[in-house]
C-alpha cells in the first residue's frame, strides 16, 4: 500500500534534506507536497489527505501546534510527527497531548527518523487494513441482511430482524422499490432431471454469472436471488419511483440478459417481467404473478412476457396456485391432515378447468408438476436416484388423470421422506444447499452456524458426521470442480474463474488448484484443448 506524506518546514535546506535523505520509495511512500508555512500545509493536507505529516514546529502565519489544531477540527486524521529545537523540547511533549504521533529534535538524526518514520508507516498500513476488513466484513453482514430480507420477502416471510442492521448501514426498507426481472432456464423442464447434479450445478453457476455481469453495466443497485433451480428473481433498485414501469425500457435489459446468458452460458431463458415497481410487501405476490405469468405461457423459447397481461391470471388460477402452495407447506411441515385438504381443493378445481378447458388443466398440470418437484430438490428430500426417477414419472404422463397421480405420487413419496429425515440431516441438507449457492462468497463456518441456528463446534461436528469431510474440504472440493468445468467449457480468464468459484487472489487459487488437480489452471486447460 502506497502511502502519501507532507513536509513542512520553513528553512528550505532542511525541507530539501529531508526529501533526499529519507529512502521515501523503498519505505513505500510518495512525498505529495512540501510547504514552508502552517497555513500552505493545512490547504495541503485538506486537499491531498497525506497519510503522514512532517512539521516543524515553529513557522510563520501557522505554528505545527495551530496546524495540528487545525486539521483534526477539519477531520484530517494523518499521523503527524513533529520537528523541533532542543530548547522546545516541553513545548513538543505537550504537542503528543494533542494527539503528535511522534517528535525527533533539531539537529535531525536522519537515521532516527528514517526508524520513526518506518515504523509509522507500518503502523498506518496495519490500521488502514483493519479498517478495510472491518468495512468488508460489516458490507457482507450487510448484504448478507439485505438478501435474506429480499429472500424472505419472495416468499412471504417478515425480515423485521433485518431491518435494524440495514438502516446503521444507511438503507431504509420502506423507502425501497424494485424493477422486478423473473428468469427460468428453457431447458430445465426438457432435460433438467436427466443430468447429473455436478452439471446442473454448472448451468445454475454459469447463468447466474453472465446475469451479474450485465446487471452491473445496467449502472443500478440490484440483487439476484435464486429461490429454486433453474429460475432466478432479478430485483433493481429504483428508488424515489413509483408507479408504471416502462415497457420498452424493461424489456430492454431482459433482452440484454437473454442475449448475455445465450452467448456467455450457452443456454436460453425466459424471461416476466412485473408491470409496476414493486416495494418490499408487494413482492411475494409479484413473485407468484411473474411466475404464473411465464409457465403458462405456450411459447418457452426465450419468451419474454409482461406479468398479468396474458388474461390467464383469473381466479381460479390463482386459487389453483393456493392449493399447490398449500400442498407444499404441508409437506415442509410433515403435516398428513392438512396435506388431505389442500388435495381435495386442488383436484376440485383442476376438474372444474378440465370441464372449460382440457389442454389448460393439462398444461396447467405439467406446471404443477415441474413446480412440486422444483420445490421437493430445494428441500432435499430425495436422492439423486429417486430424483430421477420423479422425472422420468412426470415425462411419461400425458393425460390428465396420469399428471394428477404423478402429483399425488410425489407428495405421498415426499411426506414419506420428510417424516423419516432426522433433524441433523435437514440442518446439514440446509447448509449444503446454502453453500452450493453461495460458492462464490467468502463463506464461514460462523456464517452457517448462525444460518441454521446452532454453534459453531455442533456444526462442524455435524458436517464431519455427514459429509466425511470438514467444512473446508468440502467447500475446497467444490469449488475445484466448478473451476475444472470452467476453466474446460469457457472462455473465461483464468483470473475470472479464480474470483467467481471464491478466491480473492490469483496466486493462492492456483496454489490450492495446484495441489488439488495435480496441474495449475492454464496446464489444466491446455490439457483439455489438447484432449478436445
Amino acid at each position: 500500500m502506497k502511502l502519501k506524506a507532507l513536509l513542512v518546514d520553513d528553512e528550505l535546506p532542511i525541507l530539501r534534506n529531508l526529501q533526499a535523505v529519507i529512502p521515501w520509495e523503498s519505505l513505500g511512500i510518495e512525498v505529495a507536497a512540501v510547504a514552508t508555512n502552517g497555513e500552505n500545509a493545512l490547504e495541503a493536507a485538506q486537499t491531498l489527505k497525506p497519510d503522514l505529516i512532517l512539521s516543524d514546529i515553529r513557522m510563520p502565519k501557522m505554528d505545527g501546534i495551530l496546524l495540528l489544531e487545525r486539521l483534526r477540527e477539519r477531520g484530517v486524521d494523518s499521523e503527524v510527527i513533529i520537528l523541533t529545537g532542543y530548547m522546545e523540547f516541553e513545548y513538543a511533549r505537550s504537542v503528543l497531548r494533542q494527539g503528535a504521533r511522534d517528535y525527533v529534535l533539531k539537529p535531525i538524526d536522519y537515521e532516527e527518523l528514517e526508524r520513526i518514520v518506518s515504523r509509522t508507516a507500518e503502523d498506518i498500513r496495519r490500521k488502514r487494513q483493519a479498517e478495510r476488513e472491518e468495512r468488508q466484513r460489516w458490507g457482507a453482514a450487510v448484504g448478507l441482511a439485505y438478501e435474506k430480507m429480499l429472500s424472505d420477502a419472495l416468499v412471504g416471510r417478515t425480515a423485521a430482524g433485518q431491518n435494524a442492521l440495514l438502516e446503521s448501514g444507511g438503507l431504509n426498507p420502506a423507502d425501497l422499490a424494485y424493477l422486478f426481472l423473473f428468469a427460468d432456464l428453457d431447458v430445465y423442464s426438457r432435460e433438467y432431471g436427466s443430468r447429473e447434479e455436478t452439471e446442473r450445478k454448472l448451468w445454475n453457476f454459469a447463468v447466474r454469472s453472465a446475469m451479474e455481469e450485465t446487471l452491473q453495466q445496467f449502472g443500478l443497485q440490484y440483487a439476484v436471488i435464486q429461490l429454486r433451480e433453474g429460475e432466478w428473481c432479478m430485483l433493481l433498485e429504483q428508488n424515489g419511483i413509483q408507479g408504471e414501469v416502462d415497457p420498452e425500457c424493461a424489456f430492454g435489459y431482459a433482452r440484454r440478459l437473454q442475449e448475455a446468458v445465450r452467448l456467455h452460458a450457452n443456454q436460453t431463458i425466459s424471461m416476466s417481467v412485473y408491470p409496476s415497481l414493486v416495494g418490499l410487501a408487494d413482492l411475494y405476490q409479484a413473485y407468484r404473478s411473474l411466475q404464473l405469468s411465464l409457465h403458462l405461457n405456450p411459447d418457452r423459447n426465450e419468451s419474454l412476457v409482461m406479468a398479468g397481461c396474458s388474461g390467464r391470471l383469473d381466479s381460479l388460477n390463482v386459487s389453483l396456485w393456493d392449493d399447490m402452495e398449500q400442498v407444499v407447506t404441508s409437506l415442509k411441515q410433515m403435516n398428513h391432515k392438512r396435506l388431505e385438504d389442500a388435495w381435495s381443493g386442488l383436484t376440485g378445481r383442476l376438474r372444474e378447468m378440465a370441464g372449460h378447458s382440457y389442454v389448460r388443466a393439462e398444461r396447467y398440470l405439467q406446471y404443477l408438476n415441474l413446480h412440486l418437484i422444483r420445490e421437493l430438490s430445494n428441500m432435499n428430500l430425495f436422492g439423486e436416484h429417486e430424483h430421477r426417477d420423479l422425472w422420468t414419472r412426470m415425462e411419461s404422463s400425458g393425460t390428465v388423470k396420469e399428471l394428477l397421480a404423478g402429483i399425488r405420487h410425489i407428495a405421498d413419496r415426499s411426506l414419506e421422506a420428510a417424516l423419516k429425515r432426522k433433524s441433523a440431516d435437514v440442518l446439514m441438507m440446509k447448509a449444503k444447499d446454502y453453500i452450493d449457492r453461495n460458492i462464490a462468497k467468502d463463506l464461514g463456518i460462523d456464517e452457517l452456524a448462525e444460518l441454521l441456528g446452532i454453534s459453531c463446534s455442533y456444526f462442524s461436528m455435524l458436517f464431519k458426521q455427514h459429509f466425511g469431510e470438514t467444512f473446508v474440504e468440502y467447500a475446497t472440493r467444490q469449488r475445484m470442480e466448478l473451476a475444472q468445468s470452467m476453466l474446460a467449457f469457457s472462455d473465461k480468464s483464468v483470473s475470472q474463474i479464480c474470483k467467481q468459484v471464491g478466491y480473492h487472489e490469483r496466486r493462492y487459487f492456483t496454489k490450492v488448484f495446484l495441489k488439488y488437480v495435480g496441474v495449475t489452471p492454464s496446464e489444466y486447460r491446455e490439457s483439455k484443448k489438447e484432449t478436445s
